[in-house]
């Protein structure tokens, strides 16, 4: 469930890496914060919509495994939390070739 969540900054990053690399490094500097953050906000809505669905659905179609669900959100949020920690205290840099 936790790897579903990184789908969204994996394929964003294969799209913007050739963008930034291509563009000034004003426009590098102003698109990679913007980026950064809707990618993040955008994981954390992927990891609360698979969440709510698993803790719906597992006790419906697994009602044995219902007891695992809390555990199994652990690896869900933990990423996300790390991913907001690093890119909010952080700025990101943009190096000259």
């Amino acid at each position: 469930m936790a790897e579903l969540c990184f789908y969204i900054p994996d394929a964003v990053s294969t799209v913007l890496f050739p963008r930034i690399a291509s563009s000034s490094r004003d426009q590098a500097a102003a698109l990679v914060p913007a980026v950064t953050r809707t990618v993040l906000v955008l994981t954390g809505l992927a990891a609360l919509t698979l969440s709510c669905a698993a803790v719906v659905g597992v006790p419906l179609s697994l009602p044995t495994f219902a007891r695992s669900i809390p555990p199994a959100l652990i690896p869900v949020f933990g990423p996300v939390g790390a991913r907001w920690r690093r890119s909010s205290h952080t700025r990101p840099t943009v190096h000259a070739c």
